[in-house]
């Protein structure tokens, strides 16, 4: 059963990179095609600015689960390294912390971003923009993401506490020593 949960969790952080993705085609599409018809025709078209905001909103919210999932996030990680080498049970305790923060940020984030949308959809609330975009379906995006990152730092959670119950720290970075071993002497 929880198997099944993961495959259809990563399916649905996938569906969300990819649809992110599109978001940057998007921006790409609409930028490029407000510079072409401001140089060629001398004419902007107003709502490019107002959409490239939207796509960047979802673009930001849609892709961050699948990078937190990958790893592949943004973070300060030489402390870790050093302390990794010399004590990787440290190390894993350290992750174990950090994100257990990430998943009580996101948790509120997201229970509070429930309300908010919830509400804005409710009271049929616009941005007060040239288009006049309902605001519920903008910040949808916002609880959605947030919620998939509270799930995915629970998974990492586990996967933290698996690894340092099994010893599987260690070797992590025993093998991560001997590819480093590896590189050096290819070089």
């Amino acid at each position: 059963m929880m198997a099944k949960l993961g495959r259809f969790f990563d399916g649905l952080m996938l569906v969300m990179a990819w649809l992110g993705a599109l978001c940057i085609v998007f921006v790409l599409v609409v930028v490029s095609s407000g510079a072409i018809s401001r140089f060629v025709f001398g004419q902007s078209i107003t709502w490019t600015t107002e959409l490239t905001e939207y796509a960047l909103l979802y673009m930001t919210f849609l892709l961050a689960p699948w990078v937190l999932k990958q790893d592949r996030h943004v973070r300060v990680d030489i402390v870790l390294n050093m302390i990794g080498k010399r004590s990787p049970r440290v190390v894993a305790v350290l992750e174990i912390v950090g994100n257990v923060l990430g998943l009580m940020i996101f948790g509120l984030i997201g229970y509070y971003g429930i309300l908010v949308t919830t509400d804005n959809f409710a009271r049929g609330v616009t941005n007060p923009t040239i288009l006049e975009f309902p605001k519920g379906p903008l910040l949808l995006v916002i609880p959605v993401s947030c919620i998939c990152l509270t799930i995915q730092f629970g998974r990492r959670i586990a996967h933290w506490i698996t690894a340092l119950k099994t010893g599987l720290v260690e070797e992590h970075y025993l093998a991560e020593e001997s590819a480093e071993e590896l590189v050096d002497e290819i070089a």
